[in-house]
């Protein structure tokens, strides 16, 4: 139970956002009230923002639009259609019926004996990683997949070990 500063009433923690920065976690006021101060600052400030709107178009001829130009020049030269293939080939390419599920990472993890597979550390946080990239053509399954640190995980980034290595 939580006590909201907007209508002073005591109510579950369920009927609060969620709000890290805070010591329990969840937001001074219920969603209630967040939302009927959101409302009301929209009531007030509706007309200025139509105002706003008015005059930006007023100096200079378009408001909300992204630059068409570049984007076209964007979309012409070949590169979104390169990136929104090569994302295809990488989803169609990776093992589909092969989920990483919680049971397969703890039995990796004492396959590994809770070390990183690169540098052997004991692990205190880890990620799964790819040995072979999926930007390299790896994919998903169990035998490309090894539990290593953050460290050695973000270095490795899209690298293959070979090259990796040599860094």
């Amino acid at each position: 139970m939580k006590l909201c500063t907007g209508c002073n009433i005591e109510k579950e923690l369920e009927e609060f956002h969620k709000d890290s920065s805070k010591k329990d976690g969840h937001a001074f006021k219920c969603k209630e009230c967040k939302k009927k101060l959101h409302a009301d600052h929209y009531k007030k400030t509706a007309d200025r923002k139509i105002e706003y709107v008015k005059q930006y178009k007023i100096n200079n001829g378009t408001y909300g639009v992204y630059n068409k130009a570049a984007y076209i020049r964007y979309r012409d030269s070949g590169k979104k259609r390169r990136i929104d293939l090569q994302r295809r080939v990488w989803k169609e390419s990776a093992d589909l019926d092969y989920k990483i599920t919680p049971n397969r990472i703890d039995q990796m993890l004492k396959e590994q004996n809770f070390t990183c597979k690169y540098c052997e550390k004991q692990l205190i946080e880890y990620h799964v990683d790819h040995v072979i990239p999926l930007c390299k053509g790896g994919d998903n399954s169990k035998e490309n997949l090894v539990i290593a640190c953050p460290k050695c995980n973000l270095s490795k980034g899209g690298k293959l070990l070979s090259e990796w290595c040599k860094d």
